[in-house]
């Protein structure tokens, strides 16, 4: 039987689902349109409330609008499916499936006791490596999927394990380590896919370029800001065990446990192999093209045809958050096919034309990067409510290359509080912080970035930008 906080949260979906899809229909969205942001709405809340799993409650929604006709226009079947066939999708099972291969062969354990010997010292200090490591591998990696779910976890539930996921010091590495997924976005072009969409319509709607180097140094003072402060603010706000605050016996132990654990093992090196080359496969991508998708599934090939991995191993993937995201995937796919989302968007921007340039920026700001809300993944956001935008921004008479770099910036980075988000949803999974604890932090960290970037905009136009 339900508790009476889950009925709650089931009646309050369904009844705001209700709610949208029986209200007369605003004259410029279409009554698909609004059928579907009624079925997104009730599939969102079902998901922040959690009466039921966040896996079943999704496909629940997706199944109603099959059968309710609901699809934004395209064949029941690919709408439906979308989801499972999307990049996304396969990049977090993959990185999943690395991580099992990491903790089964016992290479995590060793990852974790190599860096805690290298740096040790303090759990500071540790957050300050996250980070950093995070951020020198961003330029090159334009998945936050791939980045923070496939790289960034696997070694943040390593340095939990070490510690015995001591509460406290497991929800500082796991806040650290995802928050630094998405501050480490603001900094590059190429650190989302999301970037490179910005950067297409900024072309295409607004008529300027954004190169490459121009994002860097644009960004740049906000994210050095972010990287100094970020991991402080993070152990001040949830410190660790008294006990692990200090360190100093760490790097002694970890040297103590490496030789322990003696020489890699064969089924360790071939998990190094692999998480090695499909991390430069990932960083790399903008050489080869190859999907990165495409090279997470490489991963799991070797790693299953050398046995390191066995077929029943794969029972400790996380299928319920797959699902979920793969519905949720869906689902937002069928919004943005019926004009849902660009109604949001019109609706919510278009008063804004009205206004000075600077206020239009500082508002445009901070719509850019609240709207990060109901979307799962940056790219989705970029398609969906950039053109409507630009739009506005180029009839408003606003500076236009700083409004193609603002969006660019705050789109690529500000997603810290976005619960559906594929990173956040990987590491609320290991159970070490809530879902009002990440929306608390991940509001504090995007509002900060969305300020720090507008604060930057004076200094872009000190040097010309």
């Amino acid at each position: 039987m339900f508790k009476r906080e889950r009925l709650i949260g089931l009646c309050m979906a369904l009844a705001v689902g209700l709610i949208v899809w029986f209200s007369p229909a605003p004259t410029s969205l279409s009554l698909e349109g609004q059928k579907s942001l009624a079925i997104f709405l009730t599939a969102l809340l079902l998901i922040l409330t959690r009466p039921i799993p966040g896996g079943p409650a999704v496909l629940a929604t997706l199944v109603a609008a099959a059968l309710l006709g609901v699809t934004g226009g395209k064949n029941t079947v690919a709408a439906v499916f979308a989801g499972f066939s999307c990049s996304a999708f396969w990049i977090i099972t993959s990185a999943f499936v690395i991580t099992i291969a990491i903790v089964r062969s016992g290479l995590g354990r060793r990852i974790a006791y190599t860096l805690i010997s290298k740096i040790g010292g303090s759990s500071l200090g540790l957050g300050y490596a996250l980070t950093l490591s995070n951020y020198a591998i961003s330029p090159a990696t334009p998945s936050i999927t791939a980045r923070g779910a496939g790289i960034a976890l696997p070694i943040a539930r390593s340095f939990c394990t070490a510690f015995k996921w001591r509460p406290h010091f497991s929800k500082y590495i796991c806040f650290t380590s995802s928050m630094a997924t998405y501050t480490t976005a603001l900094g590059f072009m190429t650190a989302s896919t999301s970037g490179p969409i910005v950067a297409a319509f900024a072309s295409s709607i607004l008529g300027v370029e954004v190169s490459w180097i121009a994002w860097v140094i644009a960004a740049l003072p906000a994210t050095l800001a972010l990287l100094l402060l970020q991991p402080w603010l993070i152990h001040k706000l949830y410190p660790p065990e008294p006990a692990l605050r200090k360190i100093p016996r760490a790097k002694k132990m970890a040297n103590s446990k490496l030789r322990e654990m003696g020489p890699l093992s064969h089924q360790e090196m071939i998990t190094l192999a692999v998480f090695v080359l499909v991390i430069a496969l990932w960083a790399t991508q903008l050489w080869h093209h190859i999907s990165a998708s495409i090279v997470g599934l490489l991963g799991m090939v070797v790693l299953m045809l050398t046995n390191v991995l066995k077929p029943e191993d794969l029972r400790d993937l996380n299928f319920n958050i797959l699902l979920a995201l793969a519905g949720f995937y869906s689902l937002s796919s069928i919004v943005a096919a019926s004009g849902g989302f660009e109604w949001v968007a019109q609706t919510v921007a278009g008063p804004l034309s009205v206004l000075s340039p600077a206020i239009f920026i500082a508002l445009f700001g901070v719509l850019l990067c609240y709207l990060h809300f109901p979307f799962m993944t940056t790219s989705m956001m970029a398609l969906s409510i950039v053109p409507p935008m630009f739009a506005i921004a180029l009839g408003a008479g606003a500076p236009l290359m700083v409004i193609a770099l603002f969006s660019g910036i705050l789109v690529n980075g500000c997603a810290h509080f976005v619960p559906t988000h594929p990173v956040n949803w990987a590491f609320y999974e290991m159970g070490t912080f809530k879902t009002s604890e990440l929306l608390k932090l991940g509001l504090l960290l995007s509002t900060l970035s969305m300020l720090l970037v507008l604060a930057s905009v004076p200094f872009w136009g000190l040097i010309g930008i």
